[in-house]
């Protein structure tokens, strides 16, 4: 994301993919990631949800929203992409 669309981004993919399936993509939940600020912002669409907005630093575990029991820690997927561990 380029920081002088940050905010025309949001709006344009609130509009399009957050809407429920039948007015748009039908996307349930995405993630934004920003490595300047480090920090993740969530955004989550779903009828009987009230706070659907969430931001995160990439050393917080961050809930997947569409999966309750899944989390992400973004720093640690980038120290180890793979998931192999170091050594």
């Amino acid at each position: 994301m380029r920081p002088y669309t940050g905010t025309e981004n949001f709006k344009l993919y609130g509009e399009r993919y957050l809407r429920p399936a039948g007015w748009g993509a039908g996307v349930r939940e995405y993630w934004i990631v920003n490595p300047a600020r480090q920090v993740v912002q969530t955004y989550f669409f779903e009828e009987d949800e009230e706070d659907g907005f969430g931001e995160f630093s990439f050393e917080e575990d961050i809930p997947v929203r569409i999966y309750p029991s899944w989390s992400i820690n973004i720093g640690q997927l980038l120290e180890d992409p793979l998931g192999g561990g170091k050594g």
